[in-house]
């Protein structure tokens, strides 16, 4: 159907082209036909001379037209400008408007919800009812979650910010991972589910592992990793391990064990409402079933700023606490976007009825909208601090008068200020808005010209008219103003004057603003020099060793991460080669300063000595001995360019100095200096490199072998060798060449233990983060490469 619809498409540009006029058609085929020549054969070109001839020509002859044709940017261009951008790019002066109190506008309305925290962003006409059995739901819920009788009050920190790790852990403790805090990123579910039937003795707890597929269904992943739906699957949620993904942790009910446990993931920004409807997934909470709440670092920390409670001491109560007033929060970001849009659904109600009885114009206009498209209407106005609530009276355009003041008169009032635009509409005051939001003087005269308009097109019948509309808008105006006032009568925001849409767009940006904390500014120390000619002699690094004069000190690279807060406890577990140096002024960048996370050097030049030695130098220092080798006759050392030219495949220096032979690199110490710089991808001629580096042990052909590994913890899932093979004591039938093979790669692993968290820290201390995701190195980690 595609290529019928193309082919359609190609004979009516043809068809469009005769009728610019014959001689202009002629002149811009050949044209065409010029540049699409050299692609075709002598026949083709022959059939295709005469712009009439193929216009009307037969579809095998229209097919070859449309095969050359279709790849002439003449031709695309033509038939974008003449077909395409005048329809598709069409921008008309004003827009209609809908929102949610629109869709809510009708005779009855009825929904369902299971919590209650967001019925104040609900348009006025909607009412949420309790049943009255109903109504002790959140207090009990609170128990549950609170009390420790209940076993429900744990809350843990996630010790890796790895996905499969994260699902590993939860598979140990519990059967039922609930990722309501949206942290299994980068796997899809069915990734998931093999995760844990592929760890080491899941296979026996677990008869499988159910999941929701990609079109919504549930299904369940057996032993022998087949696929089933899950009414027809041998086993059932609650003999397997279950993982409900972040858009399935609403409106799911799978049947679980009586005393299934659960983790439930806590995420950045969590309101209440999404919490606890995450966690009576679990229908048996209090009656046998359990859960438990997961948070990465970063919200514990954010938990135990806001609570006053020590990151050790969090449980339940803290996250329920901190969960709610998120919720608070959210709610007073959203009243003021729920109050425009009631006050546009105010205005249009009352337009459309009274244009019901007049075809007036202005009353049609306001309907809609104005189309606002240049940049400085949307993004240019300055932003202003201003109460909420003041903000929004000011926006309904409603004075009060004294009580004295007739209804009618009232009435008329509010129903012209509707009228005159509510939202996108408003007088916008360069000195501020008064508190209270009273009339200005400009709002007046355009209220008092647009009355004069419709009476003069109305005559006598204005009073009526206002009388049956008005109080249906005067109810929604008060309803939306007072709640606004009861809310958020001291709360302040920084009004931009600018629509829904561009609002949205705004406060993203304010809130990626607010959630980077730059680390405060320190002092650079003065590097001191040393005898930059040393380098380039023989035995400087058994001179530095000596701590000879003049000679600089080297250390292991590794020192360079005792000082970070994320290696203090865990740089013993790094390997790497011991002819991989530093020197001190590499590695100390700024002082009274206890971590060095955000003041670390990064990587960038490599000296290398006649003995192989590799020293990582500072930009000063890379400058003086670079100077001073251009200078030399014939140095013994060879100065590298940044690592970051080194990373592909390359096994010349960068930087071709006069004296100096090329050397080539090790391919094992460019892998460690480019892991210590965080570096994430690389090829596959440098593949097997990068997973000696790791641990990471060969593909084992034999499927029954390595799972045998697998269970007998010599072998992680990842393929990182944990220990020695030992034959006779794990029962395990492997060849020589493989045990050989595993004692190799143990012996010359860089990483201790399974490397999946200390490369992802060594990542993001060199802020690599959105490289990692889905690169080689990410791949290689999950086993998958």
């Amino acid at each position: 159907r595609g290529g019928e619809r193309l082919l359609s498409e190609g004979s009516r540009a043809f068809q469009e082209l005769l009728l610019v006029g014959e001689s202009e058609a002629a002149t811009r085929y050949d044209e065409w036909l010029a540049l699409s020549k050299t692609d075709m054969t002598d026949p083709e070109y022959e059939a295709m001379q005469s712009l009439s001839r193929i216009a009307c020509a037969d579809l095998p002859t229209m097919k070859r037209a449309h095969y050359h044709f279709s790849r002439n940017f003449e031709v695309i261009n033509w038939w974008l400008d003449r077909k395409v951008f005048p329809f598709d790019t069409m921008q008309f002066p004003e827009r209609l408007v809908g929102n949610a109190w629109h869709l809510a506008d009708a005779a009855e309305v009825h929904g369902f919800s299971g919590t209650n925290d967001n019925q104040l962003t609900l348009p006025v006409h909607v009412r949420q009812k309790a049943l009255e059995e109903l109504r002790s739901t959140n207090g009990k819920l609170l128990q549950v979650l609170t009390d420790p009788k209940f076993k429900n009050t744990r809350y843990s920190t996630c010790s890796s910010v790895d996905p499969a790790d994260i699902v590993r852990s939860a598979s140990q403790r519990a059967s039922v991972l609930i990722d309501a805090g949206a942290l299994i990123i980068g796997l899809s579910n069915r990734e998931v589910a093999e995760c844990v039937l592929k760890e080491p003795g899941q296979q026996r707890r677990f008869h499988g592992a159910a999941y929701f597929h990609d079109d919504g269904s549930i299904v369940v992943l057996d032993r022998k990793f087949r696929q089933w739906p899950l009414a027809s699957a041998p086993v059932q949620p609650k003999d397997c391990f279950t993982y409900l993904d972040d858009v399935h942790t609403r409106g799911t009910d799978l049947k679980f064990a009586p005393n299934a446990c659960s983790v439930l993931t806590v995420g950045k920004g969590m309101t209440r409402d999404k919490c606890v409807q995450s966690a009576m997934r679990m229908r048996g909470l209090g009656s046998g079933q359990t859960v438990e709440f997961w948070g990465p670092i970063e919200v514990t920390r954010k938990i135990s700023d806001d609570t006053g409670i020590a990151q050790k001491d969090l449980t339940s109560a803290q996250v329920l606490l901190w969960v709610t007033a998120n919720t608070i929060r959210e709610v007073e970001r959203e009243l003021p976007r729920w109050a425009s849009q009631g006050a546009i659904f105010a205005r249009q109600s009352s337009a459309s009825l009274q244009v019901q009885c007049s075809e007036h114009p202005v009353l049609r206009r306001l309907l809609t909208d104005p189309e606002t498209l240049d940049l400085e209407s949307l993004y240019g106005r300055r932003r202003e601090k201003l109460e909420v609530a003041s903000c929004v009276a000011s926006k309904l355009k409603l004075r009060r008068r004294t009580r004295r003041t007739k209804l009618h008169r009232e009435r008329r009032r509010n129903l012209f200020c509707v009228v005159d635009g509510l939202v996108g509409r408003e007088f916008h005051n360069d000195e501020g808005l008064e508190h209270g939001g009273p009339f200005t003087k400009q709002v007046n005269i355009q209220n008092q010209v647009l009355e004069s308009a419709i009476r003069k097109d109305l005559g006598d019948g204005v009073p009526d008219l206002q009388q049956s509309v008005g109080d249906k808008v005067c109810q929604i105006c008060e309803q939306i103003e007072q709640r606004t006032k009861k809310y958020l009568r001291h709360t302040f925001s920084m009004e931009s004057h600018v629509d829904d849409e561009y609002e949205r767009e705004l406060e993203k940006l304010v809130e990626e603003e607010r959630e980077i904390q730059l680390p405060p500014s320190e002092d650079a120390l003065v590097e001191e020099t040393w005898q930059w000619e040393l380098a380039l002699e023989c035995g400087f690094v058994e001179g530095t060793k000596a701590k000879s004069r003049g000679f600089p000190q080297l250390v292991p690279i590794v020192d360079d991460l005792k000082r970070t807060k994320q290696f203090k406890t865990t740089w013993q577990m790094l390997n790497f080669n011991p002819k991989l140096w530093a020197t001190s002024k590499f590695l100390m960048t700024v002082d009274r300063v206890e971590h060095l996370d955000q003041f670390l050097r990064p990587p960038e030049y490599v000296l290398r000595t006649e003995t192989g030695d590799h020293i990582l130098l500072s930009g000063m220092e890379a400058g003086e001995v670079l100077g001073k080798m251009r200078r030399a006759t014939r140095p013994v050392a060879t100065l590298l360019d940044t690592l970051s030219d080194l990373s592909g495949a390359t096994t010349a220096p960068a930087m071709q100095l006069r004296a100096v032979a090329t050397w080539s690199w090790n391919p094992r110490l460019q892998v460690e200096l480019l892991g210590f710089s965080g570096e994430c991808n690389f090829d596959d001629m440098q593949a097997e490199v990068w997973h000696a580096f790791l641990g990471l042990a060969a593909r084992v052909e034999d499927e029954e072998v390595a799972v045998k590994l697998q269970e007998s913890g010599v072998l992680a899932s990842n393929g990182f060798v944990i220990r020695d093979l030992r034959p006779p004591e794990d029962n395990v039938a492997a060849s020589e060449d493989l045990l050989e093979a595993l004692r190799e790669r143990r012996r010359d692993r860089g990483f201790l233990i399974e490397p999946s968290q200390l490369v992802q820290q060594l990542v993001a201390l060199r802020g690599r983060q959105a490289q990692f995701s889905r690169s080689p190195l990410e791949k290689a980690l999950r086993g998958t490469s």
